[in-house]
């Protein structure tokens, strides 16, 4: 019996508001819907450019970001100049850093796309320690200037 009196008295609920509503509606004032006011003498500036914009950079990416102790990490790398074109030849030196031990490494020069790709060696890392990863890219521009660029990256090991 319980239940039918509170399904009866939403019941009655619901209708007292339904019928109720449209009564409410006709004392409400009327919306007023017109033009947006004129905005004063507004003058858009765009953000100035980034100086990263404008140069070489190198792009770094570790082939897992979670990394086994038992598997060999890879690291793939390109090099671009300021067009955003890839560099063939760069320099491309690699330093691996984790809680305790550093390596450095010079690896292969970039192919003529500016990629080249490396195989780490496996730094001793306890797993769940994060290793960092700092790639450093060398070349030389054709009026002969030296030119460099860098990224980081890293990874975690796990078992």
């Amino acid at each position: 019996m319980p239940s039918q009196f509170r399904t009866l008295a939403f019941a009655f609920v619901f209708l007292a508001v339904g019928l109720l509503f449209p009564f409410t509606t006709v004392f409400a004032a009327p919306l007023k819907v017109g033009p947006a006011p004129r905005a004063a003498n507004i003058t858009v500036t765009p953000p100035p450019a980034t100086p990263a914009s404008n140069t070489s950079r190198v792009y770094v990416q570790p082939r897992y970001k979670i990394a086994s102790q038992t598997r060999a990490q890879s690291l793939y790398i390109r090099v671009v100049d300021a067009e955003g074109n890839g560099v063939s030849q760069a320099t491309v030196k690699i330093t691996v850093r984790n809680t305790s031990t550093s390596e450095t490494q010079v690896v292969n020069a970039t192919d003529s796309s500016g990629y080249t790709s490396y195989a780490l060696s496996s730094i001793a890392s306890s797993s769940g320690a994060k290793v960092l990863v700092k790639v450093e890219a060398r070349w030389d521009t054709a009026n002969g200037e030296a030119e460099t660029a860098s990224a980081g990256t890293s990874y975690v090991v796990w078992p």
